[in-house]
């Protein structure tokens, strides 16, 4: 249900001003407080204020829930000292049946603008909980004895020591409702819904918490009493809506016959002697709560116990409204405190009910699908702190309050998507609207580091927070930064009001000697991925919105790198120029392709307000920067070489000291060190020379080495003054190929020593006539639908684009296409279809730029004929431990030559615990899907035996993928008859699952009869001359097609005249793609009119079809220009045949004399070459073909460049 509701709190509160607040006072302890937390506290500041004075306030002058936005202000104590104002009203998280027979229990929400609280009191107690970019703050009373006496400090201050072992999580797969949120429509679905300004709709939900005997009795956790006991609860409850309602607008409450599974006695309890048994306790609670307060009156119940002999917590996966096990989930207290307990275990343990998976990448029971987050990982569904030698420690609070991006996902999911129980309600707040400021799809070189930049905006909240998250799935190594090529490489951080973030940390990049292992820089080539998280940390219906970035690392360039000034010895002198270099490490060239840097520096360690020595420069490696003069001596600093269009940077290994000239010096440097020429052209550099300390005298210029042969080269002046400049041009004309070239540019001084510097001269040529398109053959037929391409690399060539389609035309055809492609081939991710014609190219390009389109190449799919059978049957239940199948009948009859199983869709709860089978009308069974993919529901693919992927999970967003076992068992069957889906479930199948729909597609192989080219040129016409191209220029034939069937596609068209269909309205000018059909020829419809150009040649090429599945390849017609020899010369051999048809004797007779070899080639109607032979006849000769079948043949005959091709019929 949704009802209209105005939620909570707005931006502007309405504050009353009428009673006194309580006052708090510093209190200096002159005696130990006693209070269990204090033990395991490393810092906390402690306060004295009047309880009942303080519990009066809240109970009686702070507003109830309101539409209004009408709160009060109460200060609290932080734990540096200071007070907060906070704004706070009422915020049940008790249903109103419960809090009405237990007033004394009241809670509260506010904020100060910028941090979120939540509050609970009772007549002995107080905890407030603040949510901060900072970590938790806790506020509380030390102890009923003590009730006048408060502390607060920062949740990352608890120290405990527990056995961890014994803390980790027994997250079980059973009773799960599994999240679909994998899906493309899901997905898409969600994207829409956490889209920035989109307004955020609360869900709120009823938990039951229960506890044992144990812990209801225990003086320091549930108290003796049912009241004490609701306290306990209610105060972790605070916690975690404080959590749940800041990431996924989720809010709960008590349900209201909490109270009576609150057991006090573990002698009378209903959870028997299993207490000390997370895992049994899981699966009694649901059955527990089910008979205490019904099934129908709560949507998920947890229970509380004391410490578990064999977990910390466990949780059934998304059980949260499961019709039998919504109840699984339980909380093992270690220790009395809520604000460990509930951080650390329950919310954890909840997460899991939302269907939220552990994210860390290596401790125990981590799940290979969700492996975000390094080591143990940071945020609430990690294992931080328990996984030895992969711990993520330091660097920010050990204590997370926030979820993972992908946790994120699950459960906003989950939420909106999944569940349907509970209640919706409308909120005054929206999601915030975050912004990736870094562009998509850079490259970046190896072990350098890099900064990530973004911003957001929201309609209500000014408090936003940021978080970029890495988002690469996959494994992690034994110890801290043992990472993989795939997996996760950076820590997750506690989202801050920074909206950027540099990785690696900006400690780790200065302390270069001592790299923190928690975030790694990649190594090899790879993709990488973040979210970046803004969190709007609207107060009860808090708004989490992300955009996903995607990047790519090579091998190929990095690590980028400072080299002057870099080690102890380099100094850097103020106001004088200064030369400073590093190391391109092929960053210029492609696929990272920066081209410019800025050159920056940053005093001591005030890395946030770096100094512009100069902006967009050439990045060759070296560049003359001005020192401003104003530092002072001896001032340490780092230089900082940035990518002006991309995102990587590298600093000074160490503080770098600012000195002043003391002895007189010259630099001496050329610009660009690197040059990119594209022949022919010249290459252009600048020689700078820069002095201080009162050197003077002129340097004399020279090339040293390195000149590429052939080449010249001409300095506007050869002698450069202390302080000058001066242009150096090399000639490059002559230069035939490509090649780098390192040019070595000297300079003697007047006392006469050599400086050097260098440049590297890449000459780049634009030719890619070398680049050979190689596989799929040109002409092919009978391709696989999963299709490899393949070709010669151009020497030139630094990156191909490469497209697919089914016409020549390319445009709107394209059924494929990838820019930048770094190597010789490429498998797309598509599946082709059966029986058709597709063309392929590549554009080749460099630095220098891209060709035109290359030559094209044509093939031609397997030539089958498939045909799909819908399922018309009823949906059929799927129930556990049992067998059931759905049938689907195949009316005729054929041999089938391939089976697909297509658009399978079932739900399932839980695909792992379902087995799929198919089975022939002859009763052969084949293996769809054997109980893979633990962590997916529902089925949503199909299986192919050429499909490029095998089993894939999970099996939804229509994926194809190759079955269990081989499709191809049923090769050679008849298909006519019943095929039936079987699908077998475990008893693990918690609810009932549905087969809906299955189609079975089956193919059988085609017998092609092709075209046959008898007649292809040459046309010879005059300068400007127009003539038709009939038949006897240009005919194809074949067995089972007519004239009007046999369809021309032009591959290329004519370059020096026009070709044309006539004889319609308006002539047609044919171009690439353009088609007409062999009756156009027959009927004198086709012309070439040349353009009057010195041309001798043209040509266009073409292909033929004949619409069912026969064609001819690449053929090329030749069109020869100018005036025709006055010698009578006959290209074609003049010859009869008979009798045609013929019974099996044919007669060949000449009409003219035929001198030396005649070759003879016998062709059946397919084009397989039956006889091939040579023959020697004057006027003419026999041929027996009475061994054959009757059928259309074509005979051929060649002799020296006269040949004529002859259609025969054999009919005995």
């Amino acid at each position: 249900m949704k009802k209209s509701f105005t939620f909570l709190l707005t931006l502007v509160f309405i504050v009353s001003l009428s009673a006194q607040q309580p006052s708090w006072m510093t209190y200096e302890e002159t005696k130990p407080l006693k209070s269990g937390t204090i033990n395991y506290l490393k810092s906390y500041k402690a306060y004295s204020v009047d309880h009942l004075q303080l519990n009066k306030y809240l109970r009686d002058e702070i507003p109830e829930q309101n539409i209004t936005g009408r709160t009060r202000t109460i200060e609290l104590p932080m734990p540096n000292g200071k007070l907060n104002h906070f704004q706070i009203m009422k915020s049940p998280v008790m249903e109103p049946e419960l809090a009405a027979k237990y007033p004394e229990i009241q809670t509260f929400c506010g904020t100060d603008g910028i941090n979120y609280i939540r509050i609970c009191i009772t007549p002995t107690s107080f905890k407030a909980f603040v949510l901060t970019p900072s970590g938790d703050i806790i506020i509380e009373s030390v102890s009923p004895q003590s009730i006048n006496h408060y502390i607060s400090y920062f949740a990352s201050d608890i120290d405990m020591d527990f056995n961890l072992p014994e803390l980790r999580c027994g997250v079980t797969h059973e009773n799960k409702v599994e999240n679909t949120y994998e899906s493309t429509d899901k997905l898409a679905e969600l994207a829409q819904s956490v889209l920035g300004n989109r307004p955020v709709v609360l869900r709120k939900l009823r938990i039951a918490i229960a506890c044992t005997g144990e812990w209801g009795s225990r003086s320091n956790l549930g108290g003796g009493t049912v009241a004490s006991g609701l306290a306990k609860m209610a105060e972790a409850l605070t916690y975690a809506n404080a959590v749940y309602e800041k990431d996924f607008a989720v809010h709960l409450d008590l349900v209201s016959g909490n109270d009576r599974i609150v057991f006090l006695d573990p002698d009378t309890d209903p959870y028997n002697d299993f207490e000390s048994m997370g895992g049994i306790l899981l699966g009694i609670n649901s059955s527990v709560t089910n008979s205490r307060i019904g099934p129908n009156f709560y949507e998920f119940g947890h229970v509380f116990h004391t410490s578990c002999s064999d977990v910390g917590g466990i949780a059934s996966l998304s059980s949260v409204c499961s019709p039998t096990g919504k109840g699984a989930g339980v909380t093992c207290w270690y220790d009395p405190d809520v604000a460990y307990v509930a951080q650390r275990i329950f919310c954890h343990e909840m997460g899991h009910q939302f269907s939220a998976e552990h994210t860390f990448s290596n401790c125990n029971n981590g799940v290979s699908s969700q492996k975000y987050e390094p080591g143990s990982g940071t945020t609430i569904m990690s294992y931080s702190g328990l996984c030895g030698a992969t711990n993520i420690q330091g660097g920010g609070p050990p204590h997370p309050n926030f979820f993972h991006a992908n946790s994120l996902q699950e459960v906003i999911s989950f939420t909106r998507n999944v569940i349907t129980c509970g209640v919706s309600e409308n909120t005054t707040n929206t999601y915030p609207v975050p912004e990736i400021l870094t562009k998509q799809g850079l490259y970046l070189p190896i072990s350098t580091p890099f900064e990530l930049k973004g911003r957001a905006t929201d309609m209500e909240d000014t408090s936003l927070t940021y978080s970029w998250e890495q988002f690469d799935n996959g494994p992690y190594g034994d110890q801290l930064g043992a990472v993989s090529e795939t997996g996760p490489l950076f820590k997750v951080l506690f989202p801050s009001k920074d909206p950027n973030r540099v990785l690696p940390n900006w400690n780790s990049i200065i302390n270069f000697d001592n790299v923190d292992n928690r975030e790694v820089l990649p190594r090899n080539t790879r993709n990488l991925t973040f979210r970046y998280v803004v969190r709007d940390n609207h107060p009860g219906a808090g708004g989490s919105s992300w955009e996903q970035l995607n990047l790519k690392v090579t091998e190929d360039a990095g690590p980028f790198k400072v080299s002057f000034p870099n080690v102890l010895a380099d100094k850097l002198i103020k106001g004088v120029c200064n030369l400073i270099t590093w190391d391109v490490a092929n960053t210029n060239k492609s696929p990272v392709n920066c081209q410019k840097v800025d050159i920056l520096f940053f005093k001591g360690r005030d890395y946030n307000n770096p100094i512009i020595l100069k902006s967009n420069t050439e990045n060759d490696g070296s560049e003359f920067v001005d020192i401003p003069s104003d530092l002072a001596t001896n001032s340490k600093v780092r230089v900082i070489i940035k990518s002006a269009d991309n995102i990587f940077f590298d600093i000074s290994d160490i503080d770098i000291s600012i000195v002043e000239s003391t002895t007189p010096k010259v630099q001496f440097g050329v610009a660009p060190n690197l040059v990119n020429v594209c022949l022919p052209d010249n290459a252009n550099i600048l020689i700078k020379t820069c002095s201080f300390g009162g050197f003077t005298g002129d340097l004399n210029l020279f090339i040293e080495s390195g000149l590429p042969q052939g080449s010249t080269y001409q300095f506007a002046k050869n002698n450069l003054g202390p302080t000058d400049e001066t242009n150096l041009l090399i000639n490059l004309n002559n230069l035939t190929s490509k090649g780098n070239f390192d040019v070595v540019i000297a300079a003697i001084t007047p006392n006469g020593d050599t400086l050097r510097d260098h440049v590297i001269i890449s000459a780049i040529k634009n030719d890619f006539t070398d680049q050979k398109l190689v596989w799929p053959l040109n002409g092919s037929k009978n391709n696989l639908e999963i299709p490899y391409f393949k070709w010669v690399k151009s020497i030139n060539a630094d990156a191909y684009d490469f497209e697919i389609a089914t016409s020549p035309t390319f445009g709107n055809t394209i059924v494929y296409s990838q820019k930048g492609i770094l190597n010789d081939s490429i498998r797309p991710n598509i599946v082709l279809q059966e029986n058709t014609i597709y063309y392929w190219r590549l554009f080749s390009s460099n630095f220098c730029g891209s060709n035109s389109a290359s030559e094209i190449s044509v093939f031609q799919t397997v030539n089958k004929k498939c045909t799909q059978v819908l399922y018309e049957g009823n949906p059929v239940d799927l129930f556990s431990n049992s067998t059931r199948s759905a049938v689907s009948t195949v009316n005729t009859s054929g041999q089938i030559s391939d089976v697909n199983v297509n658009n399978v869709r079932i739900n399932a709860d839980g695909v792992s615990d379902v087995s799929l089978t198919l089975i022939s009308p002859k009763g052969t069974r084949v293996n769809l899907f054997n109980y893979n993919c633990a962590n997916s529901l529902d089925f949503d693919c199909s299986f192919d035996d050429e499909a490029v992927s095998g089993i894939s999970c999970p099996p939804t967003n229509k994926k194809r993928m190759r079955a269990w076992e081989k499709l191809n068992k049923f090769k050679g069957e008849d298909v006519k008859g019943d095929w039936t889906l079987e699908a077998t479930a475990k008893s693990s199948l918690r609810s009932i699952g549905r087969i809906n729909n299955f189609e079975i597609e089956y193919c059988a192989d085609l017998n092609i009869v092709s075209p046959i080219l008898i007649n292809n040129g040459p046309l010879q016409l005059n300068v400007s001359e127009t003539k038709v191209i009939d038949s006897p220029l240009l005919l194809s034939q074949d067995a089972d097609n007519t004239a009007d069937q046999l369809t021309y596609t032009l591959v290329s068209p004519t370059n020096h005249g026009s070709l044309k269909l006539n004889g319609v309205a308006f002539p047609v000018l044919l171009s690439y793609g353009s088609t007409f059909t062999q009756k156009d020829i027959d009927s004198g419809k086709i012309s070439y009119s040349h353009d009057g150009s010195s041309n001798k040649s043209d040509e266009f090429s073409f292909i033929v079809s004949d619409g069912t599945g026969g064609w001819l390849g690449i053929a090329v017609f030749k069109i020869n220009i100018g005036p025709v020899s006055t010698k009578d010369h006959k290209d074609n051999l003049d010859i009869l045949i008979y009798p045609n048809p013929s019974k099996g004797v044919l007669s060949i007779v000449a009409n003219e004399m035929v001198y030396g070899n005649t070759n003879l080639k016998l062709m059946n109607s397919q084009g397989k070459v039956l006889v091939n032979k040579n023959v020697i006849f004057q006027k003419s000769t026999e041929l027996n073909l009475t061994s054959l079948e009757n059928g259309i043949y074509f005979l051929e005959l060649k002799n020296g460049n006269s040949k004529i091709t002859k259609k025969l019929i054999l009919q005995k």
